[in-house]
């Protein structure tokens, strides 16, 4: 008995430097979030933290989750900007968790449409498996025979790849390789931890930031075409600044080379 206590006493012993090194990553990375969605808020227009109007219709969250939001370390960090988020169960985490959903969904298809890639029906079956196995109740996408098509014709034309989001009232531009909403919305309920109800709004956000902040989306340039209305081009930055989260959401990026020419 006694040797089993000692066991267990040298085993968690020998797992306290992990655990610590493991809680140091966290840290740094809440850290970073927080400076640079604080960055992001309090150089975007007014309208982008009215939080009340942006995500009017998503239910509030319950008391005691909106308590744990209110004492996570991102929160306390960004302060005033942040705390308007809570009553919905979000954080300046789920806008770059958000972010990320979008820029994974635009890896996976325009990987699917890449030479050699598996075939378009299975590919559209893999997209929606995947969606399916995060947890998204989102439908078996609609086929993605135009999107795909639109990217190899950028391919063969020597452009980079490129998909785009249209969240305008208008009829989608058809010369633009669209991703359907339902798509975007399947891979943003993926990836944030938050009420479904929220993806909808997280996505307009991002949207409408876009055209501020070029670089919003990690691998991505962002090129307006309309209201409402983006195209993101890949490969546009490159070296350290791709991986720079404060720099890509800061108003630095409004001046910022153009694609092709950030190795910064």
């Amino acid at each position: 008995m006694l040797h089993a206590l000692s066991g267990s006493a040298e085993e968690e012993a020998a797992d306290q430097p992990l655990t610590k090194a493991i809680q140091r990553v966290l840290e740094d990375e809440e850290r970073e979030i927080a400076e640079a969605f604080k960055e992001a808020i309090q150089t975007l227009p007014e309208e982008f933290r009215r939080w009340r109007r942006r995500f009017r219709g998503v239910p509030d969250a319950p008391e005691a989750y909106q308590n744990q939001l209110r004492e996570s370390r991102v929160v306390r960090l960004v302060g005033e900007y942040a705390t308007g988020l809570v009553r919905y169960g979000l954080s300046p985490v789920s806008f770059f968790q958000a972010a990320r959903g979008v820029q994974l969904l635009a890896d996976e298809l325009i990987e699917a449409a890449s030479p050699g890639a598996e075939s378009l029906h299975k590919a559209d079956i893999a997209v929606a498996q995947r969606r399916r196995d995060r947890g998204t109740p989102a439908p078996v996408p609609a086929p993605l025979r135009g999107l795909h098509e639109a990217i190899q014709a950028q391919r063969e034309s020597g452009a980079p790849p490129a998909v785009g989001i249209d969240l305008s009232s208008h009829p989608p531009t058809a010369e633009l390789p669209i991703v359907p909403v339902e798509l975007l919305l399947g891979a943003i309920r993926g990836a944030v931890y938050g009420p479904q109800e929220a993806a909808g709004p997280l996505l307009g956000w991002l949207v409408d930031v876009a055209p501020l902040r070029r670089f919003l989306f990690t691998g991505y340039e962002v090129k307006p075409r309309g209201p409402r209305t983006i195209l993101l081009q890949q490969e546009a930055v490159r070296g350290k600044r791709q991986r720079d989260l404060f720099w890509r959401w800061s108003s630095e990026t409004e001046s910022a080379p153009l694609a092709g020419s950030v190795h910064a």
